[in-house]
Formats: C-alpha cells, structure tokens, sequence
C-alpha cells in the first residue's frame, strides 16, 4: 500500500482517485472524496512545525490554510514520511498577485510570535540539503558560497521589528477564494526578520527580471517597504538565490530538462553573471 493509501487509511478516508496538486520537496494530494489536501513530505520535523503554526494562526484569526478535521494531534509517519491532513480550500479564478501576497506577510509580520516558535535561519534549508548531495565540483562550490554568506550573515543590521516569518514567501503559497486571499504552506516559518520574506519578489526583479517594475512596485506600495533598497540586499538575494539553486539540485535527477536548468544555474554562480539566466520551473 503507498504512503498515501496507508495514511488516509488510518484516519478514515479513500484515497482512491486522489489528484496530485503539487511536487516540490513535498507532494500535496487533492482527495476525490473528501474536501480534504493530503500533504507528504520528507522530514518530519519540519511538518511537526507546520501543524503547530496553522493551530496558532488559527487560533488568532489569520487567514491561512486549516487542518482538516480528520487530521490527527501531530502528523502521521508513514514508511519514514510526514503526513498531513488539511481542508480543501475552493479556489476562486484568478491568480494572487504580489499585492495579497505583501499584505498578507505585513499582517503576518505584526502578530506576537509564540515562545516556541524557533529562530529563524535562511540558510537551514540549503546546509539540509547540502548534506544529502554527493560530492562533486558544484556541490563544492555551493558549500562554500553558504559558507561565505553565513559569514556575512552574522553582520547584517536589520531594519524592520523581528517577528514571525513565513519563511517561503511567493504568491505560489497564496490561494485565492471567495472569503480573500490565504496563506499556505508554513514548514519553514520562525521568529526572525521580516527583511527575509520580502527578498523574493525583489530577486525576481533584480536577479532575473521576471517581475515587470508596475508589479514589483505594487507589492513594495502594499507592504510599506523596499527591500531592495537595503544596504544588505544583496546578502539575503545570495541566499535566497542558493536555495532556488539547492532545491533544483535534489529534484534534478532523472529529469533531464531540471538536469539542465540546474547547471544554468550553477554556472551562473559560479561565474557572478547578471542578470541570471535562469528559467522558471
């Protein structure tokens, strides 16, 4: 039985039909019976987190994705993945834009983070998956590029007040629906500085001119504030551009056309060139 069929199993439901949504690091199901997204990731830890969040954020009233009723105290481990059970929200047409994206995070940023919400690191996610890749020239290199911006890390000042994070802030993680637009997907989040949720939608302007400047200035106008403009932008676009680099480098094989983009990408670091050439994946 898979992962999918075994979990839904052991809290009641079918997952017969069940329509793949999304596959990143993690794989979100949509059930055919039930209003109810079956999400299934790699590390436990970090799904255990995710639940803890969308209980405080509903808690305060925030609109964000809801744990299903089904869905158990702490998340299901199945053949060593993390599963979890979430309402399905019904979309409405249209796309988020980066305007509910800006103000979600700006309400997001205000709220009281919870004493056990853990500091927040940007470069969690990049030495994690640095760990599971095999030696070879460009992961040398990438090792050493997160090693040099933890170092610069250390001596950033920030501007905004710190607070809770998403932690992976683009409107992919923004659903539209009749009641407004909510926020998903929280298995980075942490306390920490607002500068990091705001520093995507700037690379995508400044990194690869995939944002037109209207739509980039309608996000900074929502929000209050212009990452960009930072003197230590370019610490957190390094990072941030890392990331985009490290999750390519684990989904790459055997997809050649990831294969590709993946070296684009590493040969654009390798080689300091702007404006990255990078594709959208």
């Amino acid at each position: 039985m898979s992962v999918l069929s075994s979990a839904c199993a052991s809290v009641g439901l079918d997952a017969t039909g069940a329509r793949l949504l999304r596959r990143a690091e993690n794989s979100s199901y949509a059930l055919a019976g039930s209003p109810v997204v079956v999400r299934i990731g790699r590390v436990v830890g970090r799904a255990e987190l995710e639940v803890r969040v969308a209980r405080w954020l509903a808690g305060e009233g925030f609109p964000a994705a809801r744990l299903a009723p089904c869905a158990p105290e702490e998340p299901l481990v199945v053949d060593g993945c993390a599963v979890t059970f979430w309402e399905l929200v019904p979309e409405v047409p249209g796309s988020p834009s980066y305007a509910d994206l800006a103000v979600l995070l700006r309400r997001l940023h205000r709220l009281e983070p919870p004493d056990w919400l853990p500091p927040f690191d940007p470069l969690d996610a990049v030495d994690r998956r640095l760990t599971e890749a095999p030696a070879s020239a460009d992961v040398l290199l990438l090792r050493s590029l997160a090693s040099d911006l933890r170092a610069r890390l250390a001596g950033v000042e920030w501007v905004l007040a710190p607070g809770p994070v998403h932690g992976d802030a683009h409107p992919g993680n923004v659903l539209n629906t009749a009641a407004g637009p909510v926020l998903i997907d929280f298995e980075e989040a942490g306390a920490g500085p607002p500068e990091w949720d705001l520093i995507l939608p700037a690379a995508y302007r400044h990194s690869f001119g995939w944002l037109d400047e209207p739509t980039y200035a309608s996000f900074t106008t929502a929000y209050g504030y212009d990452v960009a403009g930072w003197p230590w932008f370019e610490v957190l676009r390094g990072i941030r551009e890392l990331r985009m680099v490290t999750w390519l480098m684990l989904a790459a094989p055997g997809d050649p056309g990831l294969a590709a983009e993946y070296q684009r990408r590493v040969d654009d670091l390798r080689a300091d060139r702007f404006p990255r050439r990078w594709a959208r994946v």
